[in-house]
C-alpha cells in the first residue's frame, strides 16, 4: 500500500503518514522501482491500532454501497432497484478476504510480540544507541595503543604489528560483547 493509500485508510493526510514513516513509527518495505510501501496491518499494529478500517465502497467499487440493503435478490438505493449481480458479491468477498488477511497479520504480530520475537521500536533504538556508544568508546581508545604498536614493530617488524592489532581487535570485540550483555541486563532491569 502506498503512503497515499495508507493515509486514506487511516483518514489522515499524506504528510502525517510521511512524518510517521520518517520518524520510524511506520515501517516501510521496498516495492517496485524502489518505492516505499506500507503493510497496513503492521503499521496499524505499530501505531497501537487493533481495529479494521475497510471502506467497502471506496476500496472495492464493485461492492454494494454500505447504505444499500439487500431485498429479495435486489438492492434498494434511493428508491431505485437494481439486480444484485456477481460483481457485487465478488466485491464483498474481496472485502472479507482483505479483512481476514488484516486480522491474521495483526494476530501474528501480537503473537510474535508476546513470544518476545517482536520488540517495540523505541526499545531497539535505545539499545542500539547504547551499543553504538560502547563501540565509539572502544574506537576512541585506539590511539592510546600507539606505544604497543611501536613496541611490536621494533621487536618483530610488520608481523609483530599484525599480531598486536589482532590482539587489540580481539580485546575490542570482547569489550563490546561484554558491554552489550550489560546493556541488555540493564534494559531488562529497567523493564521490571
Amino acid at each position: 500500500m502506498t503512503q497515499v493509500e495508507y493515509a486514506r485508510h487511516r483518514g489522515v493526510s499524506k504528510q502525517a503518514v510521511g512524518k510517521m514513516v520518517s520518524s520510524g513509527k511506520i515501517p516501510t518495505v521496498a516495492g517496485p522501482q524502489g518505492r516505499k510501501l506500507i503493510d497496513p496491518a503492521e503499521a496499524d499494529f505499530r501505531l497501537g491500532e487493533n481495529r479494521e478500517r475497510i471502506d467497502v465502497g471506496r476500496d472495492y467499487p464493485d461492492a454494494p454501497p454500505p447504505q444499500a440493503s439487500a431485498i429479495g435478490g435486489e438492492i434498494a438505493k434511493d428508491g431505485a432497484r437494481a439486480q444484485v449481480g456477481p460483481s457485487s458479491s465478488s466485491g464483498l468477498t474481496a472485502a472479507k478476504t482483505v479483512t481476514e488477511e488484516y486480522r491474521s497479520k495483526i494476530a501474528k504480530l501480537e503473537f510474535e510480540e508476546r513470544m518476545g520475537r517482536l520488540l517495540p521500536l523505541e526499545d531497539v533504538q535505545r539499545a542500539m544507541e547504547r551499543c553504538a556508544e560502547s563501540m565509539l568508546r572502544g574506537i576512541d581508545q585506539l590511539p592510546t595503543k600507539a606505544d604497543d604498536i611501536a613496541t611490536a614493530f621494533s621487536r618483530s617488524g610488520v608481523a609483530g604489528v599484525r599480531d598486536a592489532l589482532k590482539v587489540m581487535a580481539r580485546d575490542l570485540k570482547t569489550n563490546l560483547s561484554e558491554n552489550m550483555r550489560l546493556t541488555a541486563e540493564a534494559e531488562e532491569e529497567e523493564d521490571e
